[in-house]
């Protein structure tokens, strides 16, 4: 299994609401009804993260990202089909400039991940 965790932050005129409804009701939706590209997912996932200045993480450390998403693959093989679908750049990647700032957002692969529990 190889894991893509994608950090974001959110498309500068949008409100944290806005970025977070955009990614649950379109974002999230356009990716797994995209055949070309789920069939090569295992597992999607995302995290909003939220505004720790009031809450009970006060004072922890908000990482400078409104949100971050876990992509989970196979293998690399399956990885680089999803990559090489014309859906993939046809559809879902021209859709993320609309809510998230793409010069912002960065990406860790990670092969062979440790599960603890």
């Amino acid at each position: 299994m190889i894991c893509i965790l994608g950090f974001y932050r959110r498309h500068p005129e949008l409100s944290p609401t806005e970025f977070s409804r955009y990614w649950r009701e379109v974002r999230g939706p356009l990716i797994r009804d995209t055949p070309a590209v789920a069939r090569h997912i295992a597992r999607y996932t995302h995290h909003h993260l939220p505004d720790v200045s009031e809450s009970w993480l006060s004072g922890v450390s908000p990482l400078g990202f409104d949100g971050f998403y876990e992509t989970w693959f196979a293998d690399g093989d399956a990885f680089r089909a999803m990559l090489a679908e014309p859906d993939f750049r046809g559809i879902v990647h021209a859709d993320a400039g609309r809510f998230v700032d793409l010069r912002a957002t960065r990406v860790i692969v990670r092969d062979d991940p440790v599960a603890m529990i």
